[in-house]
């Protein structure tokens, strides 16, 4: 009996020790959070800024210096620091692909505007505010 109790213990206190992997994901997105800010090249040239929030949703603006255009900017962050975002209208949606770098606080990665013509697209990169 003093074995069953010992093991039971064993198990409960392994259970109760245990992380969900929900909790490992918010975690990792808490090194993501906040505000982020940089530019974009190529085709097209401006500024961006963006907030992430605990559940990886994005929101901020970019501006356009090619078309002194405003435009809105939604999307989300993995927990492994992927993000997808998609700036503009329902006229402008180009799309920013890329990563966020916790460690260094640095973001790049690539944008592209399929419903532009001709297509555009080119190079975003940012840091951590």
């Amino acid at each position: 009996m003093k074995k069953f109790l010992s093991l039971l213990m064993v198990c409960f206190v392994l259970v109760a020790c245990s992380k969900d992997d929900g909790d490992d994901d918010q975690e990792l997105m808490a090194q993501y959070l906040g505000p982020w800010q940089g530019t974009y090249a190529g085709d097209d040239s401006g500024t961006w800024m963006i907030t992430i929030f605990e559940d990886g949703t994005v929101t901020g603006s970019a501006f356009s210096s090619t078309s002194l255009t405003n435009l809105d900017i939604t999307g989300q962050v993995n927990p492994d620091g992927n993000i997808n975002l998609t700036a503009g209208t329902v006229s402008n949606n180009a799309t920013f692909t890329g990563s966020l770098n916790a460690t260094n606080g640095t973001a790049s990665g690539t944008w592209q505007n399929a419903t532009s013509t001709p297509p555009s697209q080119g190079t975003w990169v940012g840091t951590k505010q």
